[in-house]
């Protein structure tokens, strides 16, 4: 009987797998063919970018009658390149391709520079005005070293009569063109003008890190035709763009560094809160490449502060060093245009790698205003102080992208 068992129970067995199989519901594979679950899309993008920014300075240059004419630039501020990063992250709310979408994406970009920069007589009449105070022939006052102009300097300022004739003589020359920084960011008044330097060197070095970032949080709704397909979105929108820049300035012709000098610490920082609306058209194309290109447009309420600490020091009879703070705060509506273009392949089902190009213009980046135009700077004398002022910003960038779906 248990022979008999054992060659039936294959054949039994065989047979209730037959009819269970015959009865069972499709195969959870099969129903996951019929109804996918909804797909993540994710993308990474790295690459360089190029910002271009309203300068801004508070070395100047003055004219005989000592008010200012212009501003010498030497914050690289407005073209700079770096490192850009951006991540995306979003999906279909349902199973459908047509579904409705969210999608959060965000990016970082950051530059770093050190600049020397020297400022030497911003008019060749300088030497001709200066040979002829101290008696001599120009070619021969260019041929002295510093030590023997110092010298003969020296027996101008100590001579009163000599000295005031050539006070005279350098205002009564308007030609005269005169490099320095403001004395003071607030506009105060300092004694010996300390603001500009009758043809004598001035040396800068600063150090200036900008950083541009922001997020975009949006929901839409993608329309499909052939190969073609057209997303729609809007959402928050979040900006920041920060600016920090460290300056030493000080007279290098006849004096020590330490003589002669002042310190900045600049801060300045836009944050943009607003809402973002655009769209967006991917396109299939054959061998497994894919274009898109997309655009929108922000509207921003623009909160801008500068921040900074200041120290001038002279080596005048008595010295004077003083310290300067001052803090600003302003506000306004700003927009921002962007655009997108982009080329990838698929290096499997759900990768693909490409190149992706694109630009962001800013109606409004804030600016520092040191001086107005034709402020004077005598000795002892108040200026316009310190404001905060907009220009017109322009980012680009190139980025290596990879995006996968999951």
């Amino acid at each position: 009987m248990h022979a008999s068992f054992s060659r039936a129970a294959p054949r039994v067995a065989g047979a209730f797998l037959a009819v269970a199989a015959a009865l069972a519901p499709p195969a959870p594979q099969a129903e996951a063919e019929e109804d996918p679950p909804p797909r993540i899309r994710a993308s990474a993008e790295a690459g360089a970018f190029r910002l271009d920014l309203p300068g801004y300075s508070p070395l100047l240059e003055t004219d005989s009658a000592e008010r200012s004419t212009a501003f010498l630039d030497h914050y690289d501020a407005s073209r700079q390149g770096g490192v850009r990063v951006g991540l995306a992250l979003g999906g279909a709310t349902g199973p459908d391709p047509s579904d409705p979408f969210v999608e959060a994406r965000g990016f970082a970009a950051l530059h770093r520079s050190t600049q020397t920069a020297e400022f030497r007589r911003t008019s060749a009449l300088w030497d001709a005005l200066e040979a002829q105070q101290l008696g001599v022939t120009p070619e021969r006052l260019r041929a002295l070293t510093e030590d023997e102009r110092k010298e003969m300097r020296d027996a101008v300022f100590a001579d009163e009569a000599r000295r005031n004739a050539l006070i005279d003589a350098v205002r009564g020359n308007t030609g005269l063109r005169f490099a320095g920084w403001i004395g003071a960011v607030d506009g105060q008044a300092l004694r010996f003008t300390p603001n500009f330097l009758w043809g004598d060197a001035v040396r800068a070095h600063s150090r200036r890190k900008t950083r541009f970032y922001g997020v975009d949080l949006v929901a839409g709704a993608p329309f499909a035709a052939g190969d073609r397909r057209l997303s729609l979105f809007a959402g928050p929108s979040v900006r920041v763009l920060s600016q920090r820049a460290d300056l030493r300035a000080y007279e290098v012709t006849h004096r020590a560094p330490d003589d002669n000098f002042m310190t900045l610490r600049d801060r300045l920082r836009g944050v943009y809160w607003g809402a973002v609306a655009g769209g967006r058209l991917d396109l299939a194309l054959d061998k497994g490449w894919a274009a898109s290109v997309g655009g929108d447009i922000a509207v921003y309420r623009l909160n801008a502060g500068y921040s900074a600490r200041q120290r001038t020091r002279l080596g005048a009879d008595p010295p004077v060093d003083v310290a300067t703070a001052l803090d600003l705060r302003d506000s306004r509506t700003a927009a921002a245009f962007r655009l997108r273009i982009s080329l990838g392949a698929a290096l499997a089902d759900a990768l693909t790698l490409g190149v992706e190009a694109g630009g962001e213009a800013l109606s409004h980046a804030p600016r520092v205003r040191y001086a107005g135009a034709g402020d004077l700077f005598a000795n002892g004398t108040r200026h316009a102080g310190a404001r905060l002022g907009y220009g017109a910003a322009m980012g680009l960038y190139a980025a290596a992208t990879l995006r996968a779906a999951f």
